[in-house]
């Protein structure tokens, strides 16, 4: 008996997956080493140029026909995402997600159900990502680290870095990027936990100086304003009538009034050390309740019962130095208690591992442990043009992300090669299947599999795609296509590998929108004039 097709709306699937491709296209040709350039015309002078396959995405806010403008936009979101959650693989995942729209559409025409259709897709996919899963190494070492920085930036001198970085901090380390207006590049390693602060007063950090260093302080947490004398007079009492007058480092919310008059008179006048921060991070309580960990202190706050009227020498925290400038705190040797540190560190780890956790809060957290473990690094970028810097920044920011989920879940072979590798597992999958409809969408899913191999040829351009895909199949497991050379090498050995987390991400975005395609019957559109118009992000 012939299945009847499900009613769907011809139009709409060719426009939808026309929308796929025409974005997809801009993406592939970004793909791999041999990556072309995309120039963004601008209402400037002269052209943007681009290469970065997520910002490419970005920058295409619609194309012409409403309902290739939806199929666009489907690539679109997920390009986004996959900078979002993963750092890079936006180009793999339009290049997978083009060839299978393609083949949906091809099986669709060919009668094929798009339920059946779908949940063959799912079933493949599933069988892929056990396989790709099965193939991952534990990535460690400076030159591993450095293959796979590499690889994400196309720049070997900052892989280098950030390579050596990497195996110096851990992936659970702070990493942030200072700008400079010159071509440099270069990095720096902290010991200890830095907060961006700003003085209290200019009085505690002059002009002429680029800062201080303060030797064995303690450290007064204060989760609320200080503005009275009450509220400091006895602060600076108890540290005066200590042996040696140790210096006295306030973190407070915001320190005003009679309060800031007095610590800046103590200073001034070679009473007592004693500098004030104020925390300018948006979430101050967050970076208060830190410091006071890391030191040992406990947060005076008339809120939590520890009024700062009432001065108890037992609430100040302690270190071994502390670096006080216009802009940063940095405290090395807190003398806070391990098991308090280790606890909040497993805290701020377990908020780390959510999936809903936007990339931006995920930094933060990441950037909230390395200071309570004590060590942090600075990766410096200088070029001459604001663009430039940009361009650098993002790609370093980039490979960072990958850096840290290649660390946690290990590394495939690149080119493409992780890819083939699955496909005997979906074969496998599709031989024990027994209905026709669910085969053709697993075989959906060795068309996309095949896709970033068969790109990166094209992208080479030399060889014929098709060729180099039955010469590495002769040629045996791991074996793929080194774009850079052109010869054909074991991806493993040459060091060409992609983050496990990138190559199944990039698999599962795309067989979302192949799925979405598959199952769509019809699109329903605003009327015209309801529209608003497209604003560039």
């Amino acid at each position: 008996m012939v299945r009847r097709p499900y009613a769907q709306s011809p139009e709409a699937l060719s426009e939808l997956a026309e929308g796929v491709d025409r974005l997809a296209r801009l993406l592939a040709c970004t793909l791999g080493p041999s990556q072309s350039i995309v120039l963004n015309a601008t209402w400037q002078e002269a052209p943007e140029t681009l290469t970065d396959s997520s910002t490419i995405a970005r920058r295409v806010i619609e194309i012409p026909g409403r309902g290739r403008n939806v199929g666009a936009m489907l690539l679109r979101h997920a390009a986004w995402q996959m900078r979002e959650r993963y750092g890079d693989g936006a180009a793999t995942a339009a290049v997978i997600a083009r060839a299978m729209v393609r083949e949906v559409v091809r099986r669709l025409a060919a009668g094929a159900g798009p339920v059946l259709l779908e949940r063959g897709i799912e079933c493949g996919l599933a069988a892929a990502a056990r396989a790709l899963n099965a193939q991952a190494v534990p990535v460690g070492g400076q030159e591993m680290l450095t293959r796979l920085a590499a690889g994400v930036t196309g720049d070997p001198k900052l892989g280098e870095i950030l390579g050596e970085m990497f195996d110096i901090m851990g992936e659970h380390a702070a990493f942030s990027v200072e700008e400079y207006v010159a071509p440099y590049l270069d990095r720096e390693y902290l010991d200890g936990g830095r907060w961006p602060i700003r003085p209290a007063s200019r009085v505690f950090v002059p002009e002429s100086r680029q800062g201080l260093t303060l030797q064995n302080p303690l450290v007064l947490v204060a989760g609320q304003e200080l503005s009275t004398i009450e509220h400091v007079q006895g602060w600076l009492e108890t540290v005066s009538e200590l042996p040696h007058k140790p210096p006295l480092v306030v973190v407070a919310r915001d320190v005003t009034d009679q309060a800031l008059q007095m610590l800046a008179a103590n200073h001034e006048q070679g009473r007592l050390n004693v500098v004030a921060a104020i925390p300018t991070a948006l979430d101050i309580q967050e970076d208060l309740e830190d410091v006071a960990i890391m030191t040992g202190a406990e947060v005076v706050s008339e809120e939590v019962g520890r009024s700062p009227e009432r001065t108890s020498f037992e609430w100040l925290g302690r270190a071994r130095s502390a670096v006080f400038t216009a802009e940063h705190l940095t405290i090395i040797g807190g003398g806070g208690e391990p098991m308090r540190i280790r606890r909040r560190v497993s805290e701020l780890r377990a908020r780390v591992s959510r999936p809903d956790v936007e990339q931006e809060d995920r930094d933060k957290l990441r950037m909230r442990m390395s200071r309570l473990s004590g060590g942090a690094a600075v990766l410096k970028i200088g070029a001459y043009t604001e663009r430039e810097r940009e361009e650098k920044k993002e790609q370093a920011n980039k490979a960072m992300r990958v850096l840290e989920l290649a660390l946690q879940e290990g590394a495939v072979p690149g080119g493409g090669v992780a890819y083939l590798a699955c496909v005997p597992a979906v074969r496998e999958a599709m031989a024990s299947c027994g209905d026709p409809e669910r085969a053709a969408g697993m075989d959906v899913v060795i068309v996309g599999l095949e896709a970033p191999f068969l790109q990166l040829v094209t992208n080479h351009g030399v060889a014929d795609p098709r060729v180099a895909l039955a010469e590495v199949g002769r040629m045996g497991e791991g074996y793929g296509f080194d774009a850079r050379t052109g010869q054909y090498a074991d991806m493993a050995r040459l060091g060409v590998l992609d983050a496990l987390a990138v190559a199944r991400g990039a698999l599962e975005a795309a067989g979302s929108i192949a799925t979405t395609v598959a199952t769509t019957g019809c699109i329903v559109f605003l009327p015209e004039e309801r529209r608003e118009t497209s604003v560039n992000p």
